[in-house]
């Protein structure tokens, strides 16, 4: 796979839903235990970026409650 961090998230939400869905096939239609594992461990990789990329976007939005803002200049002190 990969390395992670150098996707587009799309692409990685695009990964999870293959993995996902793989998965799914190899527990129902039977998979080699190796086979599961291996795409648990993805799965579980592309969750983990997922939401580091999400944290990431949260600690750093305008929106973020955390972060004021005022008219002052701090060029023209």
């Amino acid at each position: 796979m990969e390395k992670l961090s150098s996707l587009e998230f799309s692409a990685l939400v695009d990964m999870l839903a293959s993995y996902t869905a793989n998965y799914t096939k190899m527990r129902v239609e039977g998979g080699t235990g190796k086979q599961i594992a291996s795409c648990n461990l993805a799965i579980k990789a592309l969750q983990a970026e997922i939401a580091s990329r999400k944290q990431t976007i949260a600690n750093t939005s305008i929106t973020n409650p955390d972060i004021s803002f005022t008219s002052e200049n701090p060029a023209n002190s």
